[in-house]
């Protein structure tokens, strides 16, 4: 009988391995399945936000924010519906039957640009691309929190009332950035510079000069805003600065207004190339949120 040449050895070795590999890893893809499906489940049931496309059969959220009546369809969805008083990740939490008497705290949709879609089948390779992928995309992820009008009873609350300020909370932030960037976590060192009006935009914009300022980092941002900065901030823009580490990567903005109607507080993030069309993103994230609105009956 003739010896088996090694090199058929080899292969039939290989082959056997890769056969074993593919049945360990399609053993752990079922469980990492299985354990989606556990958490989508969960989702779906207790906090109703859809883990796939949207279905019909999804009702949407009710409540209301400082008397003004809601009903927001879950396929808009990104976090949960947050009502006053609970916090939707605890554990165990018994989840009540909501009503337009229910008083919303917060939310988050995400929306795909120029239409604000919400996901939807024909949007969902889109969808889960840019959750997953890196650079630039057309969602956007919009949150709105309540103000919150209760008094305070804290002292150090009512002396900060008693300090004369900018007239908004937007003006404050900013001028936090601009004049003591220590308490947002900036290293000593770097200070922000306001430069020359962006042309593109007709943003005021500010950037972090010092060691380090050239490349990314958790606290390296470029600051753009809208309005008077000693008096009023209509528009907020925190954006990413510095060099990437990934080429692909691209920066993400954080747009804040106020929302009157709502008495409300709202926060836009978006990749910072749509920067240019930050009026337009405003206007149409406003109408959008006000088109939850129900009429008083």
């Amino acid at each position: 009988m003739k010896a088996i040449p090694k090199s058929y050895v080899k292969r039939r070795r290989g082959l056997l391995m890769v056969g074993l590999l593919t049945l360990v890893l399609a053993g752990l893809l079922a469980v990492i399945s299985a354990g989606w499906n556990l958490l989508a489940a969960r989702l779906e049931s207790r906090h109703k936000v859809p883990v796939g496309p949207y279905t019909q059969e999804v009702p949407s959220r009710t409540g209301s924010i400082h008397g003004v009546r809601l009903n927001i369809p879950e396929h808009y969805l990104f976090f949960p519906v947050e009502y006053d008083g609970e916090s939707v990740w605890t554990p165990g939490q018994e989840q009540p039957v909501r009503t337009f008497d229910s008083q919303i705290s917060n939310f988050a949709v995400y929306v795909q640009w120029p239409e604000f879609k919400p996901r939807l089948p024909d949007n969902e390779k889109s969808y889960l691309a840019s959750l997953r992928e890196p650079g630039a995309h057309d969602w956007f992820r919009v949150a709105l929190v309540a103000r919150n009008f209760k008094p305070s009873s804290s002292a150090d609350t009512q002396k900060l009332a008693a300090t004369p300020q900018v007239d908004n909370g937007l003006a404050r932030i900013l001028n936090g950035y601009l004049n003591h960037p220590e308490r947002y976590g900036i290293p000593k060192g770097i200070h922000y510079e306001v430069i020359m009006p962006d042309v593109q935009s007709g943003l005021n914009p500010a950037i972090p000069i010092g060691p380090g300022a050239e490349k990314s980092r958790i606290w390296n941002k470029a600051l753009y805003w809208e309005g008077d900065r000693d008096h009023r901030v209509n528009s907020l823009i925190e954006c990413g600065h510095g060099a990437l580490p990934d080429p692909r990567a691209v920066h993400l903005c954080r747009h804040s207004f106020e929302l009157h109607e709502l008495k409300s507080d709202v926060v836009v993030t978006y990749t910072a190339n749509w920067l240019p069309q930050w009026r337009q993103i405003e206007a149409q994230v406003k109408s959008l949120l006000l088109s939850f609105q129900i009429p008083a009956s």
